[in-house]
């Protein structure tokens, strides 16, 4: 999985500042070997495929390493300024309390650590590796198992339809294989339950990506067959869950706070006419309650390619939106036209409208197009709000 699919978004890395208290300075220390009242500390996510949580690791060398602690931490000592601290180029270097900086590198592919320490002195600073051995590999070993499950999900739950309907992910699996349609979601921790033959997206409507949007039918079935992964401890989903909360506590001085967002990650299905449906799915940080699902609007798009957020503003801007025959069909029976839905083709291209009249009564239009030219004779409406 890539960035566009778990759109992952920012672990947030809170690092020490003057202003953190003493006592969270104190719970650092059991992260490593204690670390001085005066020494600030750092730390990178490096070589990750979670692009939301990387750092910004492109140069990590000694020289790269010295600048960044000059920002932090101030120029090295200079004795000329405790006899003129008013000097211009003595400015600001007795305000900064820190001495030194150590910064802690996680590479997460390999799940390996650096530890460097950077030091004033006169005129220079001292610079110098250090071991990470204790709490500091351990978290670079969950790392690279966090960095492992965010691939593994990116394959596993990124769909693309077969021509007889079905989706298959990037390991050749079936939506119905990962967990099987009409088991019931509520015995998916203990793996229990009875299997269905039932394949999406066809018994739940889902023809097309819009399906989701506007055909309940096809949204209740999508949504019950990710409550059915999410509740299984088996599956990666749980997993990824299990190795953030345990990030969470063994780094929990370390004040690294990973916000829902973080937490989250993608299920795109790619439909067979071109559309594309991106689902973000937030698992809940509870036991038993169910995650968070919402549509992403700018990376969805209809077969036209326009993004869902485009096709909204389309939409209700009166000028109508060109769909395919599957989009137009699922379209207008959101809007309660069910017995069009036969006579739209599937292979033909529409404009879609809505037209209100003075009396407040509207109706839903879907003009065959021939090329870009509407053929209104063979124009298929239908009144009602929507």
């Amino acid at each position: 999985m890539d960035s566009k699919f778990f759109n992952l978004l920012l672990l947030l890395i809170f690092l020490f500042t003057a202003g953190i208290s003493n006592q969270t300075k104190a719970d650092f220390n059991s992260l490593t070997e204690p670390l001085a009242s005066n020494t600030l500390s750092q730390l990178y996510l490096c070589d990750t495929d979670i692009t939301s949580m990387a750092s910004r690791c492109d140069d990590l060398s000694e020289q790269a390493l010295q600048r960044r602690a000059e920002f932090l931490i101030g120029p090295p000592f200079n004795p000329e300024c405790e006899q003129n601290p008013q000097d211009p180029s003595c400015s600001g270097s007795a305000d900064n309390a820190y001495a030194a900086v150590e910064f802690f590198i996680i590479f997460a592919r390999a799940g390996t650590a650096q530890r460097w320490r950077i030091e004033k002195q006169i005129g220079t600073y001292h610079v110098r590796s250090q071991s990470t051995a204790g709490k500091i590999d351990e978290v670079a070993g969950k790392f690279q198992q966090l960095n492992q499950t965010y691939v593994l999900m990116g394959k596993k739950y990124n769909f693309t339809q077969q021509n007889d309907g079905s989706f298959i992910n990037q390991l050749g699996e079936s939506m119905n294989s990962i967990y099987p349609f009409g088991t019931d979601s509520s015995a998916a921790a203990t793996g229990e339950g009875i299997a269905s033959d039932t394949q999406m997206p066809n018994a739940g409507g889902c023809i097309t990506a819009i399906a989701y949007s506007f055909y309940s039918e096809c949204k209740t079935s999508l949504n019950r067959w990710i409550d059915g992964v999410d509740a299984q401890h088996n599956q990666p989903p749980s997993t990824w869950s299990r190795i953030i909360d345990g990030i969470s506590i063994d780094l929990g001085s370390f004040s690294i706070n990973i916000k829902e967002r973080d937490r989250a990650f993608d299920f795109p299905f790619k439909f067979k006419d071109g559309s594309v449906l991106v689902l973000t799915i937030t698992p809940s940080e509870h036991s038993g309650v169910p995650p968070k699902i919402q549509v992403d609007m700018d990376r969805s798009r209809l077969a036209n390619s326009f993004t869902f957020a485009q096709f909204e503003e389309a939409r209700h801007g009166g000028n109508g939106n060109y769909m395919s025959g599957r989009e137009a069909s699922t379209y207008m029976s959101g809007a309660g036209c069910t017995s069009h839905r036969t006579i739209i083709g599937y292979e033909t291209e529409y404009l879609v409208t809505t037209v209100t009249y003075p009396d407040g009564t509207s109706e839903v239009t879907a003009v065959e197009l021939l090329g870009r030219q509407p053929i209104w004779d063979k124009a298929v409406s239908c009144q009602g709000r929507y």
